[in-house]
């Protein structure tokens, strides 16, 4: 009764977790990752499962079975190829913006790296962390973006404002639409790293999307 207790509680949550990302229309790869080990043991649950009551001439619960995995792979299947739809129409489709916010990081990363010593370290307040992965450019911290981060409670901004006041950034990424008025997040940090580029920084680049402030002195 515990092993057939454990098996219906994986079941659902495979269901469930596979219909909300299915429901969301967030295509974010780290989504399905979370899928694939539910998938795969509920899969070969239901297999060794299938095969014990063959091998007790069990039709009645057999049949049973086969209509619960039945439906539990129509519910799999139909959402798992509504996501792969997602996928692929996101990668086949063009993105102005996406491609013009790339352009816009790479230059930032060219201003930076053509200003910086190389001991030089660099925080993105925002939501972005892709210059971190397109340049060599060092993080000032473990916290490579502070939203949502920095915003989840004030014992992990405590955190981040220490690490800031005791090795702060050299660079700092500003991105503008994260830290705009549209954008619903924690006020109180927001002002926080505000007054911080304020007062301790100068901006050297300006973009639509982003600015790049260096510190004085």
């Amino acid at each position: 009764k515990k092993n057939k207790l454990i098996y219906i509680l994986l079941l659902c949550s495979t269901v469930v977790t596979v219909m909300l990302i299915s429901l969301s229309h967030t295509v974010y790869t780290h989504y399905y990752m979370v899928l694939v080990p539910l998938i795969v043991v509920t899969i070969s649950i239901i297999f060794a499962r299938f095969r014990a009551l063959v091998s007790q001439n069990n039709i009645s619960k057999l049949m049973s079975d086969l209509i619960v995995f039945a439906v539990t792979l129509c519910v799999i299947s139909n959402s798992s190829v509504s996501m792969l739809a997602q996928i692929i129409k996101k990668n086949a489709m063009d993105d102005p913006d996406s491609e013009k916010q790339t352009v816009e990081v790479q230059t930032i990363i060219d201003v930076i790296e053509n200003d910086a010593d190389e001991d030089d370290t660099v925080q993105v307040l925002g939501n972005d962390c892709l210059i971190f992965l397109l340049s060599d450019l060092k993080p000032a911290s473990k916290f490579i973006y502070d939203i949502p981060v920095a915003v989840m409670s004030d014992e992990v901004h405590q955190l981040f404002a220490e690490e800031w006041e005791k090795s702060p950034p050299s660079y700092v990424v500003y991105d503008k639409y994260h830290y705009s008025e549209d954008y619903e997040s924690d006020t109180t940090h927001k002002k926080w790293a505000v007054a911080k580029l304020e007062s301790d920084y100068e901006i050297i680049h300006e973009a639509e999307n982003y600015s790049v402030y260096r510190r004085i002195g």
